[in-house]
């Protein structure tokens, strides 16, 4: 499996550029659905930059690193947006089960209409954002998901027989910051 780890500047400029192409489309949204978890930092960001509200819709997906479920809102939209231009923002589409089930879950609410954001989409996604950076194979290692992703691995390595040196190696190479290794693969060691 092929990662590409973000760091806090990357992902501030990709959510920037993104914010760039949503305003140069000429489309106005009137708040912002942040898919959660995955969705709330970049629509943090699109929100500052894009002078939008946000409104939240919890949506999982992933069991772990690489592992989808068909995806389940846990906690629904409990804001009005009825008749309201709403941008539905997820950091990424992979499967893209999780952008049709937020799309499904607001269409049920009756808002006027839905535009879609992420940073990244992958190839083999069933569906492709409005508005997105780039597309990738990799796995996206966010920085809000470190510990997350540093914790899938180890136990993923672990079962696969791997000794603790050749994990802290393959967590390292990955371009993960020493202070979080330290503190995560203490648990292990």
């Amino acid at each position: 499996m092929e990662f590409k780890t973000l760091s806090w500047k990357e992902l501030n400029d990709l959510a920037l550029s993104l914010a760039e192409r949503i305003e140069a489309s000429g489309k106005s949204y009137d708040l912002i659905v942040a898919a959660a978890r995955g969705g709330l930092t970049l629509s943090h960001i699109l929100s500052d930059t894009l002078s939008l509200p946000i409104t939240t819709c919890t949506i999982k997906s992933y069991t772990t690193v690489g592992v989808h479920t068909l995806p389940v809102v846990t906690y629904p939209v409990s804001e009005t947006i009825q008749g309201k231009h709403v941008l539905f923002v997820d950091d990424l589409s992979d499967s893209g089960n999780t952008f049709l089930k937020g799309i499904e879950h607001l269409f049920s609410k009756k808002p006027a209409s839905i535009g879609t954001a992420a940073l990244f989409k992958k190839p083999w996604a069933s569906f492709t954002p409005d508005f997105y950076i780039d597309t990738t194979e990799a796995w996206v290692i966010f920085p809000y998901d470190i510990r997350e992703t540093i914790e899938a691995l180890i136990k993923k390595l672990t079962a696969e027989g791997r000794t603790f040196e050749e994990i802290h190696s393959l967590l390292h190479s990955l371009g993960m910051e020493e202070a979080y290794l330290e503190q995560y693969l203490r648990k292990i060691g």
